[in-house]
């Protein structure tokens, strides 16, 4: 339900709550999970805060959401893989954070953002997943300064509608760059991918457990 009276920076429609403003209010503590049950939110602006710990998995269930924006805060921990099901995501923005783990393949559900999907300066780790080359109508795919590793999944070469940026810099990426991505280059204003990576170097075998 919706507050008596309005407060600043929430909308209601009705009586759902449908979006969320609150970036650069110095916002400290962790995100609750029962914002999964605010199932009509299309929109969330937390970004700029002092949020910390985890990024709830019942946002998942928000699957109306259109824009999240959750960059320059401290959540910390994985992402979780349920925000693959936020199937209405048109922006995401998870940049600035203290995120590790592995990047969810199930983010490549996410299949009609078309504009940004930015997780620059985190701690993300594990190898770029092949499903991200569903994200075929984003414009902006950013992932610079993080820990992943391996080689670049030729798949991405199908995110044929990144004009703006396509950056994969500062990670630990090597193997040669696949052919379906250079031909994406020639489009892209701000390209870079081999800026702090190992690319066109023979990835290491892993090591033995």
């Amino acid at each position: 339900p919706c507050p008596s009276g309005g407060w600043s920076g929430i909308t209601c429609s009705s009586s759902n709550l449908v979006s969320i403003i609150i970036q650069s209010q110095n916002i400290q503590g962790s995100l609750p999970s029962q914002f999964g049950l605010l199932n009509k939110l299309t929109l969330f602006y937390c970004h700029r805060n002092t949020f910390t710990g985890m990024i709830p998995s019942q946002l998942g269930q928000l699957t109306e959401m259109r824009h999240l924006w959750l960059l320059t805060n401290r959540f910390s921990s994985s992402l979780p893989s349920e925000l693959g099901q936020m199937t209405s995501l048109l922006r995401g923005y998870y940049s600035k954070n203290s995120l590790t783990g592995t990047l969810p393949s199930q983010f490549g559900l996410l299949s009609v953002i078309d504009a940004d999907f930015v997780l620059d300066y985190n701690s993300l780790s594990g190898s770029i997943a092949s499903e991200l080359g569903q994200l075929t109508l984003c414009t902006e795919f950013t992932i610079i300064e993080n820990q992943l590793r391996g080689s670049i999944p030729s798949q991405l070469g199908k995110l044929s509608s990144v004009v703006s940026r396509f950056k994969l810099a500062t990670n630990d990426l090597c193997d040669d760059i696949p052919s379906q991505l250079s031909i994406l280059s020639s489009q892209v204003t701000d390209w870079d991918i081999t800026t702090g990576n190992s690319l066109g170097t023979d990835c290491p075998n892993p090591t033995p457990s």
